[in-house]
């Protein structure tokens, strides 16, 4: 059976996929993937044709239909059970999609398919943890208010039943899986909780971070107060230094990953050493089209020029003179 070179780019590029990312998914080569596509193979071994096929979710019959339109395309995806997402993603989110897939090898699809099962995992952990907290806050009004008996003018120690009130809010809270702390006790306000810096999830992920060491995730990196999908979810980068090293800091390196022109891996594997970051910079920035790039550049000398005197930031003289 053959394949039509058309109808398989089609596809990919109706998935959003690269060729490299339907390689990871349907484990044929990328060489294969491309040779294919270039009309160089037209009748692929079995194995390859039903690799391909599962995993864009359609029918190897399909793959040797002619190229139709992209609405035909779009229906026989639907037919399949498969379904768009709507939802957009800021440049830095976009960056944190691309440093998990450059890091460990994982693609797009794959964490759209698996978000579910991280964010499932990390609710139900941090419920766990909030009723450890719980159980040990428990423990210890129990053992203050054990201190008071039979020494009448300790009786100030019985002060913790506030906590113990508090309690039942949180017990009830953790059964009805509030995540988000929305049903907690107004009691915590009182003692300096501040919704627009904390969240039970959120200072879940901070502690699991500082706990397990996560050197490559950066959590609250322009400091508490600022927030992902609402009040929800604390900002954070993946991989910030490694991103760094790979663009170079160069300002329009970074803007070709974020707004999607290019993705880290489609870079050339002879451009990803640092002694050859000058070329890399070059060829990401030379994805960006003409006309993005001078209608960016023209917003960006549009903006008020900062005075670097009046922020204390002078002019750095030389320290030899």
């Amino acid at each position: 059976m053959t394949i039509n070179r058309e109808t398989l780019r089609k596809y990919r590029e109706s998935k959003n996929l690269s060729q490299t990312e339907l390689a990871d998914l349907s484990y044929v080569s990328k060489k294969t993937i491309s040779r294919i596509e270039l009309g160089e193979v037209d009748r692929p071994n079995r194995a390859t044709r039903d690799k391909l096929a599962k995993a864009l979710g359609i029918n190897v019959s399909d793959l040797a239909k002619p190229a139709g339109e992209r609405e035909e395309i779009e229906r026989r995806l639907k037919k399949a059970g498969y379904r768009k997402l709507n939802g957009r993603i800021d440049p830095e989110t976009a960056v944190a999609y691309a440093m998990v897939q450059y890091r460990y090898g994982v693609s797009p699809q794959a964490l759209i398919e698996t978000a579910p099962l991280f964010l499932t995992m990390l609710a139900e952990g941090s419920l766990v943890w909030r009723k450890n907290k719980a159980d040990e806050l428990q423990t210890a009004i129990e053992v203050l208010g054990s201190v008071s008996y039979n020494a009448p003018h300790l009786a100030y120690a019985n002060a913790g039943y506030r906590a113990e009130e508090a309690l039942t809010d949180e017990y009830q809270s953790i059964a009805e899986r509030d995540i988000f702390g929305k049903k907690i006790s107004d009691e915590v306000y009182n003692f300096g909780f501040d919704l627009g810096q904390n969240n039970p999830f959120a200072d879940y992920l901070r502690w699991l971070c500082n706990d397990i060491d996560a050197s490559a995730l950066e959590i609250d990196p322009n400091g508490k107060g600022h927030w992902k999908a609402g009040e929800c979810m604390p900002d954070f980068r993946i991989a910030p230094m490694e991103f760094e090293a790979i663009t170079g800091g160069d300002i329009w390196a970074v803007f070709a990953i974020e707004r999607g022109h290019t993705r880290i891996s489609e870079i050339p594997s002879d451009l990803m050493g640092s002694e050859r970051e000058t070329d890399r910079i070059v060829w990401l920035t030379s994805k960006i089209p003409d006309e993005v790039r001078k209608e960016q550049q023209d917003w960006l000398d549009s903006l008020p020029q900062i005075d670097l005197g009046s922020l204390g930031l002078g002019k750095v003289e030389d320290s030899n003179d």
